[in-house]
């Protein structure tokens, strides 16, 4: 009887926290208890699925994993009103999935803000035994493009038209 529904409302209120169903109010849990418990909730209906034959299909397949979105937030806020040049990198970060390392080394001939792609071409990591920081390839030493969404599309042509306006 349990459905992806009772599944995905289960975990996102423990990833989430919130008003239980008993009244007490939760906070949310780390993203490594998080980890645990899908992984329990996995291997349990995966069982139940095959050997077993309880359930014709696994619900957990079709979870959405959740995430707060507060500490982004957060430093998005304390990031924009120090004028810090980091936001620009952790922004991109955020949105699209890529390493800092690579974030940070686009230019604006790998963003083609038109089809909202990408082009992970690089990487900067510091070198431990050179006490510097370099560009190089990526982990994967593979080129790749990303797409990206429209709130990313319009922070990135806001941070274009200011660092022309800077410019000049």
């Amino acid at each position: 009887k349990i459905t992806p529904d009772h599944l995905q409302s289960y975990l996102d209120l423990l990833s989430l926290g919130g008003e239980w169903p008993d009244g007490t109010v939760r906070k949310a849990l780390s993203s490594g208890s998080m980890r645990q418990y899908s992984a329990v909730l996995q291997g349990a209906f995966r069982f139940a699925v095959f050997p077993k034959q309880y359930l014709s299909f696994n619900p957990m397949q079709y979870i959405v994993y959740r995430k707060r979105t507060e500490q982004f937030l957060e430093l998005n806020e304390m990031l924009s009103k120090k004028k810090n040049p980091a936001l620009l990198p952790i922004q991109i970060a955020y949105y699209t999935g890529l390493r800092i390392g690579e974030a940070c080394s686009l230019t604006w001939q790998d963003i083609d803000l038109k089809e909202q792609r990408l082009t992970v071409r690089r990487s900067i990591r510091y070198n431990s035994v050179r006490h510097r920081t370099e560009i190089g390839t990526t982990k994967r030493k593979k080129i790749r493009s990303v797409d990206f969404c429209n709130t990313l599309a319009d922070i990135l042509k806001e941070a274009k038209k200011a660092q022309m306006l800077d410019r000049f």
